[in-house]
């Protein structure tokens, strides 16, 4: 009995305080990480920019960050509950 008392003291723990603050610990991580991706890309793009690159590798370097930027905002939206926002 204090077994299964036990067993279900730490299964609400876990549910209601572990399993939300590492999925938001998750969360934070990917999102820092799309953010330096991001910034990376960016840098490219500029710096192809400055340095008279040809077209051609300018825009696909422009194309690569808007496609980041797209899946950072596809992340962010699939975060999102819709169903609070009524």
């Amino acid at each position: 009995m204090l077994t299964v008392g036990v067993s279900g003291v730490w299964l609400y723990i876990k549910t209601v305080y572990i399993n939300p603050y590492v999925e938001k610990k998750k969360y934070e991580a990917k999102m820092e990480y799309f953010e330096a991706v991001i910034a990376d890309a960016k840098e490219i793009w500029e710096t192809l920019q400055v340095n008279k690159a040809s077209a051609a590798s300018i825009a696909k370097a422009k194309k690569d960050w808007e496609q980041l930027l797209l899946l950072r905002t596809k992340h962010v939206a699939d975060k999102i509950d819709y169903s609070v926002i009524n």
